[in-house]
């Protein structure tokens, strides 16, 4: 039933004068999907399904970056949702309606709708015309969720660990001054922080600190001052025991500083500041900031043009992520030159509140975009490479740089400069590291169906993990088994269990019903030109890999298929990398 919703001042009265303290930076639309005072006239439309479920929209013809720019925090986040393109596309088309071109009428739909206990959600649709595109008529749609301030819980959701509790976000939201770079000392002060007490209070992190782990093969030694030239430090023989941090970055098309044959004894000597792209000279920032003399970067520490190095020294990649002290990720850069530190708007850090007097939960909300963790900070470019997954999930520790703030993540805890204590549930989602069981042999059942047994819980999580890594994008096709080699490693060490080519002998008929997805629409699944696995594995496979390892019952009364043997042939002694051949013999009932 379409009516409109009654004006409810009598009811809240002493919600007000709140209201309008908390949304006296607002703009006019922003206020009238708030504000149950608006003049009616702004409101194009309003929906009452049930006692519970309510919607109010708006149409303007206004660009959001006009209120943006006039002050209004709300209509800055969301202009902060819209990519470049889609800007600049919203321009266009706003400067041909001014000039009456046929078919360019602009406007932008605002809707808040309110559904129960849920959080409210506010969504700004918009159609962008073929004229502007030359492709077909899209709809561009930014979504922001409502969560409340303080004094009520929504509730709680399913995760893996169980029920969570959602939290309040006033005592979790950053009340601090935010300076304008991620370089800052406010934002350092939130990182030392994060450090600090990882460092001394997280149990899941802690063999990190226990014990000082044997350095890689080869670091870049920076010094502790800024002064010193950093040069490159080899180990000539046996071990030598420091800590270290590492570099996750994006070499895209630029190709930066490498370490080849031909200059390793110059690098020995030093490396000048002037060959090194941005991102690894801020990286070395970084490294002495945290008191680390040694970092490790790919490209600076494998020999480039060497096979043998390579084959050598990737397959030791997942042991230098698991051991380093800190994993420092480029996750707003598409290549090196960019560098980790950014120039902000600081008013994009603080979280926006605003004050709803209207619908079934009145009150002080904070607003946070849809999908906060997975927009900001794993559809990132870095976050996109099918070889940054193993260093995401290996390392104890990430300190992300991203386009407006720093993000961290660790083995029990998820926070960003705009919520520095934690990211709530909530908004964050789940944390990859903590349902990664690198110390506890397994981690809790997924679905009702699985056995209890930890071995068979940790298959099923080796089925999410190559899902999430087969959802990445690899520069060498043949590099599909490497690049996930590390963290076959750590599983090998929990199940016990001899690795075939991505997939485990025990259980092997559950593994062989994966299925592959398209990366991307336009992009066919499809096997590789050159060989890397037998045909029954996914890693003979280019798309995303669904149900891996979905094993219902671990004594396999579900299975009309024996699998008489399995082997393949290894092209070097990693038994976790590239293989040559393989081969699998099956007995079943064809019908």
């Amino acid at each position: 039933m379409v009516e409109r919703l009654p004006v409810s001042a009598a009811e809240n009265r002493s919600l007000i004068k709140q209201i309008k303290d908390e949304n006296i930076r607002l703009c006019w639309k922003c206020l009238a999907l708030f504000s149950a005072e608006c003049p009616r006239e702004l409101v194009t439309k309003e929906i009452e399904e049930a006692a519970a479920a309510r919607m109010r929209e708006l149409e303007t013809s206004q660009l959001i970056e006009v209120a943006a720019a006039e002050g209004c925090p709300l209509c800055l986040l969301l202009l902060d949702s819209l990519s470049g393109a889609e800007r600049e596309a919203m321009r266009e088309h706003w400067e041909c309606s001014k000039e009456q071109i046929k078919h360019s009428k602009f406007v932008i739909k605002h809707s808040l709708y309110l559904e129960g206990e849920l959080p409210p959600l506010l969504a700004v649709n918009y159609e962008l015309p073929s004229l502007i595109d030359n492709k077909r008529e899209r709809e561009v749609k930014v979504l922001v969720q409502l969560y409340p301030a303080s004094g009520r819980s929504l509730g709680t959701l399913p995760n893996l660990q169980g029920l969570h509790v959602l939290s309040d976000l006033e005592p979790l939201a950053n009340h601090r001054r935010v300076d304008k770079s991620t370089s800052s000392e406010s934002s350092w002060a939130i990182a030392s922080e994060w450090i600090d007490d990882c460092a001394a209070n997280h149990r899941m992190c802690a063999y990190s600190v226990a014990t000082t782990p044997a350095l890689p093969t080869r670091v870049i030694d920076v010094g502790l001052i800024g002064h010193i030239a950093p040069r490159l430090h080899t180990l000539t023989q046996g071990t030598s025991n420091a800590r270290y941090v590492t570099l996750s970055h994006c070499w895209g098309s630029y190709m930066p500083l490498r370490l080849l044959k031909s200059n390793i004894t110059s690098m020995e000597q030093g490396i000048l500041l002037s060959q090194v792209p941005q991102t690894f000279q801020d990286a070395m920032v970084i490294a002495r900031r945290l008191g680390v003399r040694y970092i490790w970067i790919d490209s600076l520490c494998i020999i480039q043009d060497s096979e043998e190095d390579w084959r050598e020294q990737s397959a030791l990649m997942g042991q230098v992520y698991f051991n380093s002290f800190c994993n420092i990720a480029a996750a707003h850069a598409s290549d090196s030159r960019e560098g980790c530190f950014i120039d902000r708007n600081p008013k994009l850090i603080a979280p926006v509140k605003v004050h709803l007097n209207w619908g079934p939960q009145p009150g002080a909300y904070y607003c946070v975009k849809c999908y906060f963790w997975t927009v900001n900070v794993s559809g990132k470019p870095l976050n996109r490479r099918a070889w940054v997954y193993q260093e995401r999930l290996l390392a104890t520790r990430t300190l992300y740089f991203g386009e407006t703030q720093l993000y961290w993540e660790c083995r029990e805890k998820m926070a960003c400069e705009a919520f520095p204590l934690q990211i709530p549930f909530q908004i964050g989602g789940t944390n990859a590291k903590v349902n990664f069981p690198l110390t506890d042999g397994g981690c809790r059942a997924a679905s009702s169906r699985m056995q209890t047994q930890l071995a068979s819980n940790a298959f099923k999580l080796w089925g999410r993990i190559v899902y999430a890594y087969t959802s990445g994008a690899l520069s060498r096709e043949s590099d599909k088994l490497i690049a996930i080699s590390g963290i076959a490693a750590r599983m090998r060490e929990i199940i016990d269990d001899e690795y075939l080519a991505g997939m485990w002998r025990r259980h092997l008929a559950h593994q062989l019903l994966w299925q592959v997805r398209r990366l991307e629409k336009h992009v066919p699944r499809t096997r590789p030109l050159e060989y890397r696995a037998p045909t029954w594995s996914w890693a003979s496979m280019i798309g995303k890999v669904e149900h891996a390892c979905d094993i219902h019952y671990a004594d396999h009364r579900d299975l009309t298929v024996d699998i008489l043997d399995a082997t393949v042939e290894l092209s070097s002694e990693n038994p976790f990398g590239q293989i040559k051949g393989g081969y699998l013999r099956a007995r079943g009932s064809i019908a």
